[in-house]
């Protein structure tokens, strides 16, 4: 594990996640977030692309982190803008399955534990993987 300070964190949040429970989870992360002194930005995507847009551009302006609240989809999302990077992904587990957090140990259904882990910079590094399908597609 690494730790790194965080200052500035752009939080993506899919609404639609957990059949509407994100928007809840993000907020109550947030004002964790800021209680700890971390500036936050707040996105929300109207659908996968418009989300990734938004993720981009801010990840152009420069962001400490990406916390995303919601479920596995829009964590995938969020994986592959990141990819490459060096800026580290906080979870802020809001979906139904939430695979991807307990594939981590993190907690779910608490959100200002999972803003505090966002806040104490600890990070570890994992692998990703990129599939190519016969066609060209990646997935």
């Amino acid at each position: 594990m690494n730790h790194r300070e965080i200052g500035r964190v752009t939080v993506l949040t899919n609404p639609a996640s957990g059949h509407g429970n994100a928007p809840h989870a993000a907020q109550a992360a947030i004002a964790q977030l800021q209680c700890r002194g971390v500036d936050t930005v707040e996105i929300v995507g109207a659908d996968a692309q418009h989300a990734r847009r938004l993720l981009d551009a801010e990840l152009d302006q420069g962001t400490d982190a990406v916390v995303v609240a919601g479920g596995d989809g829009v964590i995938s999302e969020a994986l592959q803008a990141l990819a490459g990077t060096d800026v580290p992904l906080g979870i802020v587990a809001a979906g139904t399955g939430n695979d991807h957090a307990r594939e981590f140990g993190l907690p779910t259904g608490d959100p200002v534990t999972a803003a505090d882990i966002v806040a104490d910079g600890w990070t570890e590094t994992v692998d990703l993987g990129r599939i190519r399908a016969a066609d060209g597609t990646e997935k």
